[in-house]
């Protein structure tokens, strides 16, 4: 293994790097970690969003850790199925009733995400064990990129949708979906895999509409989705207590789920914005001088 120089601290370390877009050693990594546990990751509750259907035909939402928090939401919204795609996620609430499958997925471009791909679709497409709660919920810690990038993904394989049909199919429940760059361009390369397999309808990726409007269509047909419980009064949460936890945490985004590596810095794309263009590229995040 090489050494490698720490981008946060300037030391030398023995690689390889945890974080895979650029150096980062231990140290670095876990204060990164500790501070976003204390701000980003401070658990409220807020309601998923219904994006489509399963193969199934039961709902099928995305949202942030927070619509996993609350036991009575997810049985009146008729969730039994929950999919975390996040790494350091063991503080989150589990309840009986529920079938749990975690991803341990960093929001980091240089992850590989496609190799999760499989299992997640199994998961989402399995019986519901209880015929009662057959909806699945699909989170990461903001509802953003990696949850988001699954949920495209599954879109376009189950849909036969192209990737920007599958995109604005998605953020028709979910305007905030945004994978980050290189999520994004894993499904770029996961619709060339669909496109040659002859697995995808005509006017998907190109940024046609007729397939995405078909596909909303057959959702609407396939089942009426039931629009989730309101959400129930809970405690507001601590506020994080270290100054300096915030700073760094405001360093380190990219362990939140903004959809970024660290060093950049992302912007919430308008809801009618375009999906990238042809060199896959995404429009919306700006690289941002570290002085």
């Amino acid at each position: 293994m090489a050494n490698l120089e720490c981008t946060m601290c300037g030391k030398t370390f023995l690689g390889p790097s945890q974080y895979k877009a650029f150096p980062m050693c231990q140290a670095c990594y876990a204060d990164a970690h500790g501070a976003d546990m204390q701000t980003a990751r401070t658990l409220k509750f807020a309601t998923a969003d219904i994006v489509g259907t399963t193969a199934g035909g039961h709902n099928l939402l995305l949202g942030p850790e927070g619509s996993r928090a609350a036991e009575l939401w997810l049985a009146e919204a008729g969730i039994g199925r929950v999919l975390t795609v996040a790494c350091h996620s063991s503080h989150l609430p589990r309840f009986d009733g529920v079938l749990y499958e975690v991803l341990d997925v960093d929001d980091d471009p240089g992850e590989d995400m496609a190799q999760h791909f499989p299992a997640a679709f199994a998961f989402i497409d399995a019986p519901a064990p209880n015929p009662a709660r057959p909806h699945v919920l699909v989170h990461c810690v903001s509802g953003i990129s990696r949850s988001g990038t699954v949920v495209v993904a599954y879109l376009m394989t189950r849909r036969r949708l192209g990737f920007n049909d599958a995109l604005a199919l998605a953020r028709t429940g979910r305007p905030c979906v945004h994978p980050n760059s290189g999520f994004w361009r894993q499904l770029r390369e996961l619709e060339a895999d669909l496109r040659a397999q002859g697995a995808i309808g005509g006017g998907g990726g190109g940024g046609g509409g007729g397939s995405a409007q078909a596909a909303r269509a057959s959702t609407a047909t396939a089942a009426t989705p039931t629009p989730p419980p309101a959400a129930p009064t809970l405690p507001a949460p601590a506020p994080a207590t270290s100054a300096a936890a915030a700073t760094t945490a405001a360093t380190a985004a990219s362990l939140a789920d903004s959809g970024l590596p660290l060093g950049e810095s992302w912007a919430m794309p308008p809801a009618d914005a375009p999906p990238a263009g042809d060199d896959g590229e995404d429009p919306w995040v700006v690289v941002v001088d570290g002085s």
